[in-house]
């Protein structure tokens, strides 16, 4: 999505959202709603995350079977950004069975993948891995490439928290094989050389993931940013360091990321 498209997406969005409670038919209501969360979940804004499970919860009990499988899987997905990992874990766990009642492999392989992002984020870097690895499985066995290049990025994380850096570098680069280069393998191909304390490589990779970040609209680049400035302070060009924290914090300031706002 461009970044002018996806601007304007994002500003109509906010329109139609308080449009929704007045909206009777739960089946047109959940269409717009998953509409609008995928909007704002490509441009990386989770600020209304609990808004969107606001809303999900009331026609919970009201849609189709199907659609009620991945009405729970959004819920869990929000409820994994307002850091309620317990609950998104259950919530995502019902979404999974349902969705294996209904035979819809994509629902599976994608609620699968937010299972173990889920524990990764609580810190259950082994268990997280194991999911990883069953989705992937799953995603090269049905052909859905995309699917496997993001549980690719997603697992290089835990390896990196577990020191298996070579593992989460060829995690990183066959996901980009897979997809081309996308600003989360990049990413985290950074901070595999990062830890390597290959500085010039770590900085390519990072520049790279905030140039794409920028051009496809997405508005959380506070770690990448963050991630430049910390490689230009451990270079010694405080300068550099400080141009790249500040412009860190006005973006973690656009976003409302009080955590970010606080480290930085």
């Amino acid at each position: 999505i461009k970044v002018d498209s996806l601007n304007k997406a994002l500003a109509v969005g906010k329109e139609t959202l308080s449009l929704l409670p007045q909206m009777t038919n739960p089946e047109a209501k959940y269409d717009l709603l998953s509409m609008l969360q995928t909007t704002y979940n490509t441009a990386g804004d989770n600020i209304n995350a609990g808004l969107f499970n606001d809303h999900f919860q009331t026609i919970l009990d009201q849609v189709s079977e199907k659609h009620e499988a991945r009405t729970l899987s959004y819920i869990g997905y929000n409820l994994n950004k307002m850091g309620h990992y317990k609950e998104a874990d259950s919530t995502l766990r019902k979404s999974l069975e349902l969705n294996q009642s209904l035979k819809d492999t994509m629902a599976i392989l994608t609620v699968a993948k937010l299972i173990a992002m889920n524990a990764q984020d609580r810190g259950l870097y082994d268990f997280a891995l194991k999911g990883f690895e069953t989705s992937l499985e799953l995603s090269l066995s049905f052909g859905a490439t995309d699917n496997a290049a993001a549980v690719l990025s997603s697992m290089s994380i835990g390896l990196i928290s577990l020191g298996r850096y070579d593992e989460a570098e060829t995690a990183c680069l066959r996901s980009i094989e897979l997809q081309g280069p996308n600003s989360t393998a990049l990413n985290n191909l950074g901070m595999v050389y990062l830890s390597w304390g290959q500085y010039d490589k770590a900085l390519e990779q990072f520049e790279a993931s905030l140039d794409i970040g920028k051009k496809t609209g997405k508005k959380d680049l506070v770690a990448y940013i963050n991630n430049i400035a910390n490689i230009y302070e451990l270079m010694g060009d405080d300068e550099k360091a400080l141009e790249y924290y500040f412009k860190s914090y006005e973006n973690a300031k656009s976003i409302g990321a009080d955590n970010y706002l606080l480290a930085i």
